[in-house]
């Protein structure tokens, strides 16, 4: 039997063609209707008298907006400037944006605990170098 003619092909279909329509309502002879009253007057002369409702989202996925290769281009140029300016090199060129965003991100926390580190040291008046509880003396 061919697949084409399953209810779930027909609403597959139905929703690509037309996107604005965001639920159908189908009956228990596979007629899909744009209004529930449209639907149960046609029930009433089929023996199972059953209209389901049919969503858009659970036939049809959302297309992924395409995004501009000149934005991916501003986005890279972005990340290995942030790059250079944390690590003092340029990253590989080979690498790619989200091991970039990665690698900046886990950077930038690593950073960000060492400033609150020196923070909490001014306070207490302990020098950066030496944490509390060692026995070095100075």
């Amino acid at each position: 039997m061919s697949n084409e003619n399953t209810l779930e092909q027909k609403l597959k279909y139905a929703f690509s063609s037309h996107p604005s329509v965001n639920e159908l309502h189908v009956t228990s002879d596979d007629l899909m209707f744009l209004n529930a009253s449209d639907a149960k007057n046609h029930a009433v002369s089929l023996d199972d008298k059953e209209v389901t409702i049919a969503k858009r989202s659970d036939y049809v996925t959302a297309a992924k907006l395409p995004v501009d290769d000149n934005q991916l281009d501003l986005e890279r140029e972005a990340l290995i400037s942030k790059h250079t300016e944390l690590f003092g090199k340029p990253p590989a060129k080979t690498a790619g944006i989200e091991k970039l965003k990665v690698k900046i991100e886990t950077e930038e926390k690593r950073l960000l605990e060492v400033a609150a580190q020196e923070t909490e040291a001014k306070k207490n008046d302990i020098p950066v170098d030496k944490k509390p509880g060692s026995d070095e003396e100075e």
